[in-house]
């Protein structure tokens, strides 16, 4: 499974981004057929919003959007 994690308007730590792929790495373990997760990072307003997308086979695309004033909670909830 390929993982890419990005931001928009904001830098992206190290720490964040290594907690961000083991985070969607677990993914797996709940639906084993996907094939890739994206996750994007954005900051607007002092909010910071966590979008997950994930793919799987058979053109399915699960997404998932959080906001929060911290990086890792939008991640987490």
């Amino acid at each position: 499974m390929q993982i890419k994690v990005s931001a928009r308007h904001t830098d992206l730590s190290g720490s964040l981004r290594e907690y961000a792929e083991e985070k969607a790495g677990k993914l797996v373990k709940f639906y084993d057929r996907l094939m890739s997760v994206d996750v994007v990072f954005d900051l607007d307003a002092g909010m910071h919003r966590c979008e997950l997308i994930a793919k799987a086979d058979h053109h399915n695309t699960f997404v998932a959007r959080e906001e929060n004033k911290d990086p890792q909670a939008s991640l987490d909830a």
